[in-house]
């Protein structure tokens, strides 16, 4: 694939050192509850709910920036600045995204900015575990599975 139909948003270099990049994430991730409203925007948008389930499918990758700027730390306190961060070092194929989520290519950027703008996905490709139960729960009532009946057992009499 072509480099340019990556989006990275911090250069283009792999990164050697992802000890704060995966501090960071973890950090985020521990965050989650803070972001459940966003949870309900999906129930109402389709191409939220597309773009999220197809944001599994899609490889991303560290990277490192370029530039002289380069800190190994990331500098940010604010929980806004260090998210904005961690995906100033993040890339992955738009091309490939836009065709998994069923998205025009020109479309992909608004819905990837609107996906990491909630907090409905994450720099590593995985998805919230609230958004990933909403899916989850959303499939049981579109699809539910019969349940087992039971067989009646007879009260067992006692022996005296």
């Amino acid at each position: 694939m072509k480099e340019n139909n990556y989006l990275a948003l911090g250069g283009s270099e792999m990164s050697d050192n992802v000890d704060d990049y995966y501090m960071i994430l973890k950090e985020m991730k521990m965050e989650e509850q803070n972001y459940l409203e966003s949870v309900l925007i999906v129930t109402s948008n389709d191409v939220l709910r597309d773009g999220i389930v197809a944001w599994q499918a899609v490889k991303c990758e560290r990277i490192r920036p370029s530039s002289k700027a380069y800190q190994e730390k990331c500098p940010y306190e604010g929980s806004i600045d260090k998210w904005n961060w961690l995906w100033g070092q993040t890339r992955f194929n738009q091309e490939h995204f836009a065709i998994v989520a069923d998205v025009k290519s020109q479309d992909i950027n608004k819905l990837y900015t609107r996906m990491t703008a909630l907090r409905l996905i994450y720099p590593d490709g995985t998805i919230p575990n609230t958004v990933k139960g909403f899916l989850r729960n959303t499939l049981k009532a579109k699809f539910p599975q019969p349940r087992e009946k039971k067989e009646k057992k007879e009260p067992k009499e006692l022996d005296n």
